[in-house]
């Protein structure tokens, strides 16, 4: 399966503050950036947008660690 159109995606992770981003490079392939915790910011140029993950996770409870 190939979308032509799709330049990036992001997965948010449920038990910690994280996201993994896949964005297309030069060569048109999908490239994996990770960023963790509330200060990390996401750019995503081809996108012209900006993604703050203390924005994303607003409200949410901490996991429980038990």
């Amino acid at each position: 399966l190939s979308i032509d159109t799709l330049h990036a995606y992001v997965l948010l992770e449920q038990d910690q503050v994280a996201a993994r981003v896949f964005a297309r490079d030069e060569n048109n392939r999908f490239v994996e950036t990770i960023y963790h915790g509330h200060q990390a910011v996401i750019g995503l140029a081809p996108l012209n947008l900006t993604l703050e993950l203390s924005e994303l996770y607003a409200g949410m409870e901490p996991p429980n660690t038990a």
